[in-house]
């Protein structure tokens, strides 16, 4: 919005007063402009889904990648801990009995 002084505006205004022109800040513009702007019609799509399958599919729908081992954030503490502990003894017998198989093997 632009303002002149007050006489013949730009846009072909009255320049009367009470017709057409409001006074802002000591400034007068015009308001013939503003009221073409509020009488545009309302759009009638919100919305569509039209293409977006296609510009899916073109790279294709990939399932989401599975890691070896998936995390463990938020998962229960007291359960973590024991599995620490669980680990642990596991490795401790098959490191036994890998090196009660190298001791067979050895001295036969």
């Amino acid at each position: 919005m632009q303002g002149w002084a007050h006489g013949l505006h730009a846009r072909g205004c009255s320049g009367v007063q009470g017709y057409g022109c409001v006074e802002k800040n000591l400034q007068w513009f015009c308001v013939e402009e503003e009221e073409e702007d509020t009488l545009k019609m309302a759009k009638s799509k919100n919305h569509t889904n039209h293409n977006q399958n296609k510009k899916a599919h073109r790279n294709g729908i990939k399932k989401p990648k599975t890691h070896r081992h998936p995390s463990l954030k938020g998962v229960d503490s007291k359960f973590l801990r024991n599995q620490r502990f669980a680990k642990r003894g596991t490795l401790a017998v098959a490191n036994k009995k890998r090196a009660a198989a190298l001791a067979a093997k050895a001295s036969a």
